[in-house]
């Protein structure tokens, strides 16, 4: 089996969001995984498909320059700045169990841990006894099991979500301490804010790495192994671009 992988440069976070979605409901069962790794044209919060738009400072991210979007997965904020970010899209059944679900999760994660650590990062995979926090806006702020660590710290968050035929996992690999940021764009007491700014600082970390074509393609090929694929690179066809620019609007998020 093939792995497609798409070196992706940095877009729009409307379009990084509809681009994830639109492969997770082409892709058929037994179509080929697609791996893509992409970076924002401007810093961004994606909010968790469920989370309320009212946890967001809008005032703030205008004067800031921070778009807002809408992410096709569940979870919490997350502020995407300073880093690589991922998206994998394996083709499954919509039966696919929990445990289908947990072995694809813990696949991605064991790649891209094997690709960090080929570079003496030390990363590592959180206990199982690690559980998320529900009631907590920050993505970052808490590692649930098989997410990743570098010092008992999470580096690398993951959301993910059955669309029809596949799994779209997709996830923040932290190069800079840009996330930490987060706090200061949520509609927090003073109070509030600064507790959770203290909880990002002692529950999450970066890797201090440069985003080089070389890691990229060690991540690839490392999580191709992990589903025993070989891996080809690509690029989005104009087909697929203008698809998925049409799509992009339904994933941004403005002021009521």
């Amino acid at each position: 089996m093939n792995l497609r992988f798409i070196d992706g440069g940095a877009e729009s976070g409307a379009f990084n969001m509809a681009c994830d979605y639109y492969f997770a409901r082409r892709i058929v069962p037994a179509g080929e995984p697609l791996l893509r790794l992409y970076t924002w044209e401007n810093p961004t919060i994606s909010l968790g498909f469920h989370q309320k738009t009212t946890e967001v400072d809008f005032t703030a991210c205008e004067n800031d320059g921070i778009e807002i979007v809408r992410r096709p997965t569940g979870g919490r904020a997350i502020l995407h700045w300073g880093e690589i970010t991922y998206c994998m899209i394996v083709p499954a059944s919509e039966h696919s169990g929990k445990q289908v679900l947990q072995e694809i999760y813990r696949k991605i994660h064991l790649g891209i841990l094997n690709a960090l650590n080929e570079t003496g990062a030390g990363v590592a995979l959180a206990g199982n006894n690690k559980k998320p926090q529900p009631h907590n806006p920050l993505c970052f702020a808490s590692s649930a099991g098989s997410e990743l660590e570098l010092g008992g710290k999470k580096v690398v968050g993951s959301a993910q979500r059955l669309v029809a035929s596949t799994v779209l996992q997709h996830g923040s690999i932290l190069l800079t301490d840009q996330h930490l940021q987060l706090p200061k764009y949520l509609r927090l007491p003073p109070v509030k804010r600064e507790q959770l700014q203290v909880q990002l600082r002692e529950k999450s970390t970066h890797l201090n790495l440069a985003d080089t074509p070389g890691l990229r393609g060690n991540i690839a090929e490392m999580i191709a192994q992990a589903f025993t694929c070989e891996t080809y690179t690509d690029s989005l066809s104009e087909a697929e671009r203008s698809e998925i620019a049409m799509l992009s609007a339904g994933f941004r998020v403005k002021r009521d």
